[in-house]
């Protein structure tokens, strides 16, 4: 049986239980699937140390360092990155002990680099999962070698046809798998929405829209409390952190939850909004597709895989009259609501991480 090693910049961690947690639902899905699959996650010293005492042969959080400090320095920038690179592949490397039957799948690019290279070196097969929504992982970085260690790869999976046509455009690879993000629907259930809303002290004759995301400038959640002040009977959630922290009058709820109630939070709510720039593929609109709530958010190609006409109203990202139009829609006509959470309840198996996760072990080439 073929051994998956699993690169990642990005885990569940002490201190940070929800990053990457959809790293993790793979991992654990392969795992149920009866697939070996060992976690190789490298942390930089503040999180190693919260995270020191967290021994697993499956799950491995070896220390490395960044040397960040030479970012001071433009013109020192390219070696800070190509440094780090050496001690995160080393910190991986010291915790593969046996190469045979490996295959190496990272999450992402910055990743997918040092698994290709470790790859080269031991003879193994080295995939990489695609989902960002630019290629800033090739800022600071030398571009003809980074494009040289990418094609080292057997194999991209991207998550969009955006990633897609970014791969292709860049002639990274032909071996391409396109697998739109997906979630654990067993966890993410069809909740009672008069339920939850009792639960968590929300109006039950109130609609109740959310946005869930990092409250920065390109998620946009100033523009949606921009677009949704002063609706009638509407009530908004705010799940997030950052710098942009709405605030109004209609506002039930703002702050971060732990991921395991966010099903909760998404089954109380009547619709999902998300007015983001860019994206991969956006976990939080396919979390609330899994909910069974509609979605507004953007016309831009990396929502084509998971949005149509049946399941969201889509926008402009930054037209705020588009957005609040939106809005309005699901506000004041109950039976388009409803009838576009008949559809998307009536498609839920599409959004299965089961599905996902054995199509990406079949292209690795780990499936049993």
């Amino acid at each position: 049986m073929k051994k998956i090693i699993v690169i990642t910049y990005g885990y569940p961690i002490v201190g940070n239980p929800s990053k990457y947690q959809f790293v993790k639902e793979l991992v654990t899905n392969w795992r149920k699937q009866g697939l070996y699959v060992k976690v190789i996650n490298p942390l930089t010293f503040s999180d190693w140390i919260k995270n020191r005492k967290c021994k697993s042969e499956d799950e491995v959080f070896p220390l490395y360092f960044r040397f960040a400090f030479l970012k001071i320095f433009p013109f020192l920038r390219i070696l800070q990155n190509r440094i780090q690179d050496i001690c995160f592949r080393k910190a991986v490397e010291k915790n593969i002990h046996d190469y045979t039957n490996t295959v190496l799948y990272s999450h992402f690019m910055c990743a997918g680099i040092v698994a290709a290279k470790i790859a080269k070196k031991h003879g193994v097969r080295s995939f990489c999962a695609f989902g960002e929504s630019t290629l800033w992982f090739m800022k600071d970085r030398n571009p003809e070698k980074t494009n040289r260690d990418i094609r080292a790869l057997n194999g991209i999976i991207t998550v969009s046809s955006q990633n897609t046509r970014i791969v292709r455009e860049n002639r990274w690879n032909d071996c391409v798998l396109e697998a739109p993000n997906a979630l654990d629907i067993d966890s993410f259930k069809l909740l009672d929405r008069n339920e939850c809303r009792k639960e968590l002290g929300f109006p039950i004759d109130k609609v109740i829209g959310v946005f869930v995301g990092h409250f920065i400038e390109r998620k946009g959640p100033m523009r949606v409390k921009e677009a949704a002040h002063g609706i009638k009977d509407l009530k908004m959630i705010y799940i997030g952190e950052g710098e942009q922290k709405p605030e109004d009058d209609n506002i039930l709820f703002i702050g971060r939850v732990d991921h395991y109630v966010l099903n909760k939070y998404l089954c109380a709510a009547d619709f999902f909004v998300l007015p983001t720039e860019a994206e991969g593929c956006c976990n939080a609109i396919v979390e609330a597709l899994g909910c069974g709530i509609p979605v507004i958010s953007s016309n831009g190609e990396f929502n084509d895989c998971i949005l149509n006409e049946r399941n969201s109203i889509r926008v402009d990202y930054d037209d705020i009259e588009g957005i609040r139009n939106a809005i309005m829609i699901l506000v004041n006509d109950e039976h388009k609501r409803k009838e576009m959470e008949t559809y998307i309840r009536s498609c839920r198996e599409q959004y299965s991480l089961d599905n996902r996760a054995r199509k990406i072990a079949e292209f690795i080439g780990a499936s049993n």
